[in-house]
């Protein structure tokens, strides 16, 4: 019996490979959204303790200027940080937004493919029941 074949078998292989690579560029852009964030909280979380530290150094004895100075130094080196991964973090959530759109296009382009293949292969299975029904016939009226 005749098999079938798909004659853009090649072009679906390409197309599920593109998609497996749109997936990876997508968990790579999550996780490098995530790590950022994970930066940010870092840094917050630095700055709260050093605003706390300084607050419990201002509680107790007389405040000490260079100290205040290089808290303030400080807490402008955070803050300038927290800045750098925000805009980080709106070029992450770019890259991603962009990785998702490329993911669905490569999910659209593979999935028209297969439902060409899934078209001709109905069709390639009609014309073998009509091949079979004919054939039967045949040796149907020859009997």
């Amino acid at each position: 019996m005749a098999r079938f074949t798909f004659s853009l078998e090649s072009v679906l292989s390409l197309r599920i490979r593109e998609e497996q690579q749109c997936q990876r560029d997508v968990a790579a852009s999550q996780r490098r959204l995530a790590d950022i964030e994970s930066q940010l909280r870092d840094v917050a979380r630095e700055s709260a303790l050093s605003t706390e530290q300084i607050r419990a150094h201002l509680r107790g004895v007389s405040p000490d200027p260079s100290a205040l100075a290089t808290h303030a130094r400080y807490d402008q080196f955070l803050s300038k940080q927290c800045n750098d991964l925000h805009t980080q973090i709106l070029a992450a959530r770019a890259m991603l937004d962009e990785a998702k759109a490329s993911l669905q296009s490569a999910i659209s382009q593979r999935k028209s493919l297969e439902k060409l293949r899934e078209r001709q292969h109905e069709q390639w299975l009609a014309a073998q029941h009509k091949h079979e029904r004919r054939t039967h016939d045949d040796l149907a009226a020859r009997i």
